[in-house]
């Protein structure tokens, strides 16, 4: 998920912003990067929402 898309008050970027702010724009980042990983992962573990991988 690309930032400029998220709503400023969704939870990915809220968590985010927090991290930046405890421990620098890099960590703010990665966080934002593992979190979007994982939840692709999981909605796409049967192939999507339509059910198919393509």
């Amino acid at each position: 998920m690309r930032p400029s898309r998220l709503r400023p008050s969704h939870p990915l970027l809220k968590a985010a912003r927090a991290e930046r702010e405890r421990h620098g724009a890099a960590a703010g980042r990665k966080l934002m990067q593992r979190q979007a990983r994982e939840k692709c992962t999981v909605r796409y573990r049967d192939g999507g929402p339509g059910g198919n991988p393509w």
